[in-house]
């Protein structure tokens, strides 16, 4: 079996695959030789054996075009005759093999040693190549990235010669630092630099989001030497890796920042990458992600962000979208699956005006995220939450939303349209086993602990917590003036877990926070639709208001309130001689049935809380994360009232939201006991 392979045409690229690049590949010989010349090659499949390689320039009686098979055969015959071999000047035609004695006239190198890399995949995706074969100066350097799913190739030149030839590569001795993915450099993304039709490296192009392999070669143009490859790295292109199951894998701001396509240029059409997954519907393409570290967002690292073609923000995080704009320019969306592995994102900050803003933009039909928290975050723009400005027939499970004890009050939610905790909006949406425990204001109509406006949908075994000062959401300040701390505020319709409810489910969940608005309730500020097993205690200012719901227009069954919290003095007497009054639980309902003030008596409330005590007396109270040190005191790190665990008939399912995060109000007779020692 014998091949005939013609090269010297120029059409032979880098990345085509040939004989002649799997005998003789890059640097095995000299490269003019390698790539100007004619060759056959006698090769033998069986053995994987080469019997013979012929050589000759593309001119003379061997010319290309003009050979025969006659001529081969001739060639056999003369294999042995070295000097009929060397030279048919009678022809112009140069046939040989290269070595014997023309490899005596050429220059032999220095034996060139490995070059070492490592690869740091976070803030950027950059690779440092150790070089050391700095002092030999013929010695030439490059890299080489492979995709592993599309199997293309493209090579990195550091060094040609003496000198560097690419500008992106940082020079420290014999230390080359090449970045492959900067989200804060314009040009410098992966898409820029491997897969654009502008990429300034040779190969063929790379997919952005696939594992890519990384290894450096060190060889020699001018003189004969070896080739030294360092070992090979495997990495993702975009994020931490990807290639274990079909999740994206999330460990750094700069892989979550790519998941968004109008940054990183990931195609969320291309079903060859590992995360990107057709569930049986063309229409519906899921992208998965998993995190698997805590993530800390730093405006100084990513002072600026660009997209593909733009600059998007300064100093900001880019809240992430499942939307995109396809070639045709029309308006497209993917579905997302997002895990956040029980890990947190802390100190996300971004400003923007008459935008949703959040974690997410927006979540759209199908999307999920479940398995996060979220930590000092301070969001502002239009529709407003930590999590998510807008959520459409989406499903949030196990996130929560809080502060840490240094930014309690300071890091905040804020917004001109509908504000929560943890989302702005809701449409549809589900939204389960969540909690949020933040400061949340609008100037607009719509404000919630948890959720700002839901329409339809589902809330579940979630909650919102307050902020506290001694165990109290009043205090005297240094002028012996009452100040309260409220901890939701808005314009029109306030609600300690939601401010607008619009034919929505709420059930199993309970609110701690304060609120101040118009329509307002410790639980909801306007509520048309079922509330079930709910509880609040927080304190209510408002126009129309209610120490539970402000208005009910829907169905509540067996709810509770602290209505002590909520006393109001009244001139000349009232309820009696006690000179006081408790604010209605339902602010549009006189006497409503199926609610009980849990701080009645020692009895309601010991009954709500669940009897028996444990063997030592003890009561059966879930761990607290607090802001109001006090209560630590008060309570030993316990929520003194029902979670959301047992409020679910009593579920023992431990992830996030088994524990309170926020405050609540201690009960009276402690702060009594406090003043009066």
């Amino acid at each position: 079996v014998w091949y005939f392979v013609k090269t010297n045409d120029g059409t032979r690229g880098a990345a085509a695959v040939s004989v002649l690049d799997l005998m003789l590949p890059f640097a095995a010989i000299d490269e003019t030789v390698r790539s100007s010349g004619c060759y056959i090659i006698r090769y033998h499949p069986d053995t994987a054996t080469v019997l013979d390689v012929f050589y000759w320039k593309d001119e003379g009686r061997f010319k290309h075009e003009h050979y025969a098979d006659d001529d081969y055969r001739y060639l056999l015959s003369k294999r042995e005759d070295k000097n009929a071999l060397k030279t048919y000047r009678d022809d112009r035609s140069v046939i040989g093999y290269y070595g014997g004695a023309e490899a005596k006239t050429l220059t032999y190198g220095k034996k060139l040693e490995d070059p070492v890399i490592t690869v740091i995949n976070a803030d950027k995706l950059t690779v440092t190549v150790f070089n050391t074969n700095v002092a030999n100066d013929k010695a030439c350097l490059k890299l080489i990235i492979t995709g592993l799913t599309s199997g293309n190739s493209k090579e990195i030149p550091i060094v040609v010669d003496t000198g560097s030839i690419y500008s992106g590569i940082e020079i420290d001795g014999n230390k080359y630092t090449v970045v492959l993915d900067d989200i804060t450099t314009s040009g410098s993304h992966f898409y820029d630099l491997f897969c654009s039709t502008s990429s300034p490296f040779v190969g063929g192009d790379l997919i952005p989001g696939e594992d890519i392999t990384i290894q450096a070669m060190a060889y020699n143009n001018t003189e004969l030497t070896n080739v030294a490859y360092s070992q090979i790295s495997t990495t993702n292109s975009l994020y931490a890796y990807n290639d274990v199951g079909d999740s994206a894998y999330i460990a750094n701001i700069r892989h979550l920042q790519n998941l968004n396509k109008n940054v990183s240029g990931v195609d969320v059409l291309d079903e060859r990458l590992k995360h990107v997954t057709d569930p049986q519907d063309n229409n519906n393409i899921v992208i998965a992600a998993k995190q698997i570290a805590d993530i800390t967002w730093d405006g100084s690292v990513f002072n600026e962000i660009y997209g593909i073609s733009e600059k998007l923000e300064e100093d900001q995080f880019h809240p992430l979208t499942t939307q995109y704009t396809d070639e045709d320019s029309n308006p497209q969306d993917y579905t997302l699956s997002y895990d956040g592995g029980s890990y947190s994102i802390t100190g996300v900050t971004t400003a923007k005006t008459n935008e949703d803003a959040g974690l997410f933009k927006d979540l759209g039909e199908g999307d999920t995220v479940k398995n996060l928290k979220l930590m000092d975050f301070n969001v502002s723009g239009k529709n407003v939450g930590a999590l998510a400005g807008i959520t459409y027939k989406s499903t949030v499970i196990n996130v929560v939303a809080y502060n840490s004890n240094d930014v309690a009050t300071t890091a905040t939610i804020t917004g001109t349209g509908s504000v929560g905790g943890l989302i702005g909006s809701s449409t549809n949406s589900s939204v389960s086993r969540s909690a949020a425990a933040l400061v949340v204001s609008t100037t607009g109509a719509d404000a919630g602990g948890l959720i700002g406006t839901t329409a339809g949908g589902t809330i579940s075994s979630s909650y919102s917590g307050g902020h506290t000062k001694d165990g109290d959401y009043k205090y005297k300040d240094s002028n012996d003036v009452i100040q309260y701390l409220y901890n939701v505020t808005g314009g029109t319709n306030v609600g300690g877990l939601v401010g607008s409810a619009d034919g929505t489910s709420i059930s199993n969940s309970y609110s701690t926070c304060s609120v101040s608005g118009t329509t307002v309730g410790g639980l909801v500020g306007d509520m048309t639709g079922t509330v079930t097993s709910c509880y609040s205690t927080g304190l209510v200012s408002g126009t129309n208001e209610g120490a539970f719901i402000g208005n009910l227009s829907g169905t509540m069954t067996t709810c509770s309130y602290y209505q002590i919290i909520n006393e109001r003095d009244v001139p000349g007497g009232n309820n009696g001689s006690k000179g006081y009054e408790y604010l209605k639980p339902i602010g549009n309902i006189d006497d409503p049935t199926d609610i009980t003030a849990l701080d009645e008596s020692a009895a309601t409330y010991e009954s709500f809380v669940g009897s028996p005590k444990n063997s030592n007396d003890e009561w059966l109270w879930q761990p607290a994360i607090t802001y109001d040190k006090n209560l630590d005191i008060y309570y030993q790190g316990k929520y003194n009232l029902k979670s959301v665990d047992q409020l679910d008939n009593n579920n023992t399912e431990s992830d996030l939201v088994s524990n309170h995060y926020g405050d609540w109000p201690a009960p009276e007779i402690w702060v009594i006991n406090e003043q009066n020692s």
